[in-house]
């Protein structure tokens, strides 16, 4: 932009700054709006990588660098996103799994309990009681039932 020069021979920016000022500001509310629609495909991405690799040892740093982010903040996400801890995200995706292979197959207890993740089957069996009020085995027998 050509610059004119005031009574000192000091450009004159103030014109050329209102005149940019609209587009500046619509570029800036863009940009933070980006910022913001990046935030749910992270959370997505988060979720996505935990739900292909519930059965395997996971953490939240795992995920975290997974989609390249402070675990800090991936578990402020997360928590506001799903609505619980990570740790407890992933015993509900287990415990869900778990409830389908108890149904569905006749695997034992032992086996299930490897197969969602758990490598104890002491904590599984916890995990599965405080979800359900009932052992997975009881779980199996009550719903074979109806």
């Amino acid at each position: 932009l050509p610059l004119e020069l005031d009574e000192h021979n000091s450009p004159v920016y103030i014109q050329s700054l209102i005149e940019c000022l609209p587009q500046t500001i619509e570029n800036l509310t863009k940009l933070v709006s980006d910022k913001n629609t990046q935030q749910p495909s992270t959370v997505q991405m988060a979720i996505d990588f935990i739900i292909q690799n519930y059965n395997s040892k996971i953490s939240l740093s795992s995920v975290s660098n997974h989609v390249y982010c402070n675990p800090t903040y991936l578990s402020r996400l997360l928590k506001a996103s799903v609505g619980v801890s990570f740790t407890n995200y992933l015993n509900e995706i287990r415990i869900s799994k778990a409830e389908e292979l108890l149904l569905n197959t006749t695997d034992s207890v032992y086996s299930i309990a490897k197969a969602v993740g758990y490598e104890s089957t002491g904590y599984f069996y916890k995990k599965f009681k405080e979800k359900n009020n009932c052992s997975p085995d009881t779980y199996r027998q009550n719903k074979q039932k109806h």
